[in-house]
């Protein structure tokens, strides 16, 4: 007799501790395999979005091209930094964004920069255009920056050097405006090298300029303030693409 109104039966039975162990083992091949096709995905959405910054970053250096007078650009692209191979400099194309109190005032959270590295020679006038210098950039952009203003990744690092377009370029006698050795040929960089040019050696209307991109994502793990004016910025491995910009006189 029920006496409690209910029903056992000794048929209902649970799973086996092997059925659990076999389901946990389905369940982590499966999320292990999920998390491997994540990896590519999340690598083609950096790469799209660090092309997009690079393709927006080449109009404001065409600005800042048309910005600086022809002088400031020749020494700029011709002179070199510290630790950079001759007739490499660098340009830096990067946002700070406004991160202390509020300020009606502010039309914007964010602001556009160009940094280059040190350069006696473009010093006086790079200041003129509200142009930074690297350890400016490298201040701007570590995680302890204590300024209203901080840089956010990812900085787009040009590269810049005369094209070898110029290479081509004759005066009326024949004579070639500067001496060019091809880095394919001699192994030694990854850009053309020339002997040392000014405005005043160079008589050509145009500066043809090669531009290379290269992106930095976070400075504090990548790089250091004496990094940013030498070669361990091109050691990234991840140039984006070249291009060719040019200056008229």
């Amino acid at each position: 007799m029920n006496t409690h109104g209910r029903v056992f039966s000794k048929s209902k039975k649970g799973f086996s501790l092997v059925e659990v162990v076999l389901a946990i083992g389905v369940l982590a091949l499966t999320t292990i395999a999920l998390v491997g096709l994540m990896g590519p995905s999340f690598k083609q959405a950096r790469t799209i979005t660090d092309n997009n910054a690079a393709t927006a970053a080449i109009g404001k250096l065409n600005s800042a091209f048309q910005q600086a007078d022809f002088e400031t650009i020749i020494n700029l692209v011709s002179q070199g930094g510290a630790g950079l191979p001759a007739g490499v400099s660098l340009l830096f194309i990067y946002q700070e964004e406004y991160v202390g109190p509020f300020d009606a005032s502010l039309p914007t959270r964010y602001r556009d920069r160009v940094a280059y590295h040190t350069s006696a020679n473009i010093t006086e006038k790079a200041n003129d255009y509200g142009w930074m210098t690297y350890s400016e950039l490298y201040e701007s952009a570590r995680a302890g920056n204590t300024s209203n203003w901080r840089a956010v990744s990812p900085i787009i690092v040009m590269a810049l050097s005369l094209s070898p377009i110029a290479n081509d370029l004759v005066d009326s006698s024949g004579v070639k405006p500067v001496t060019y050795n091809d880095p394919y040929l001699t192994g030694s960089t990854l850009f053309p090298t020339y002997a040392a040019i000014s405005a005043s050696s160079y008589t050509y209307g145009m500066l043809p300029v090669m531009v290379s991109v290269f992106v930095i994502q976070n400075i504090d793990t990548e790089m250091n303030s004496a990094d940013l004016a030498r070669t361990d910025v091109l050691k990234l491995n991840r140039r984006l693409f070249t291009f060719q910009a040019a200056k008229l006189r």
